[in-house]
C-alpha cells in the first residue's frame, strides 16, 4: 500500500525495511574487551533467542572472544525467551546455570531485565559484584547506572526515537523513499562503572 515503515531498535533480519538501531556488534566488542583487559577468560552470557537484536549481541560476544583470543565455551551461554526475562521465577534457572559453570568469573547480560534478574539471583546466593562476579549489561534502560556503578551500554531510547521521527517524516515527504536507504546505525554509549573486578594473571 506504499505506507512508509521503519523499525525502531529491533528488526526482522530478512525484511528490507529501514531501521534505526545501535551497533550491537561494536557494543559487544567494547564490553567484552573491558572484561578481557581485566583478566577475565571464563565469561558467561545470558541472551534472548526470540529477539534478533539479542542474537546480534550474542554474535558480537562470540566475535569479540575470537578477536581477543579467548576460547568460546558453548556451555557458558544461556538462552531464554523474552517472557522469561520478565519473570522472577527465572532466577532459579539462572542459579542452576551459574552452578553448572563454577569457574565463571564474569556475566554478560543481554538487556536490563536480564541484568536485574542476575543481580537478584546473586544477592539471594550471598554473592557480590564485582567481588564474586563481574557484570556488564547491554541496553541499560533504567536511570541509575552511575549510582549502581554497572559497566554497560546505556539505552539511547530518546535519541533513537528522535531519529525514527526524522527519518519517517523524510520518507513521508519523499515518495521515492523505497529506492533510498533510510536506516541509521548509531554508536553505542558505554558507561564504565565499578562492576568489573581486575583479576591477577592466573587468578581466574
Amino acid at each position: 500500500r506504499h505506507i512508509p515503515v521503519i523499525f525502531y531498535n529491533n528488526y526482522y533480519k530478512d525484511l528490507r525495511y529501514p531501521r534505526v538501531i545501535v551497533d550491537d556488534m561494536l557494543c559487544a566488542d567494547r564490553l567484552i574487551s573491558l572484561l578481557i583487559q581485566a583478566g577475565h577468560r571464563q565469561i558467561a552470557g545470558i541472551f534472548v533467542y526470540d529477539n534478533y537484536q539479542s542474537i546480534e549481541k550474542f554474535q558480537g560476544m562470540a566475535t569479540a572472544l575470537q578477536k581477543y583470543k579467548v576460547d568460546f565455551q558453548d556451555d557458558y551461554i544461556k538462552w531464554c525467551v523474552s517472557n522469561e526475562a520478565h519473570d522472577q521465577s527465572f532466577c532459579r534457572s539462572i542459579d542452576r546455570f551459574l552452578r553448572s559453570i563454577p569457574r565463571c568469573t564474569a556475566i554478560v547480560c543481554c538487556n536490563y531485565m536480564i541484568y536485574r534478574l542476575v543481580c537478584r539471583t546473586l544477592e539471594a546466593k550471598g554473592k557480590r559484584v564485582p567481588e564474586d562476579y563481574s557484570l556488564v549489561c547491554f541496553d541499560y534502560s533504567g536511570d541509575r547506572w552511575e549510582e549502581e556503578g554497572v559497566t554497560c551500554s546505556v539505552h539511547q531510547g530518546k535519541r533513537i526515537g528522535r531519529q525514527v521521527a526524522v527519518q519517517l517524516m523524510r520518507m513521508i515527504r519523499h515518495k521515492d523513499y523505497a529506492s533510498n536507504d533510510y536506516s541509521l546505525v548509531l554508536d553505542p554509549k558505554i558507561y564504565v562503572g565499578r562492576s568489573i573486578r581486575g583479576l591477577e594473571l592466573g587468578g581466574e
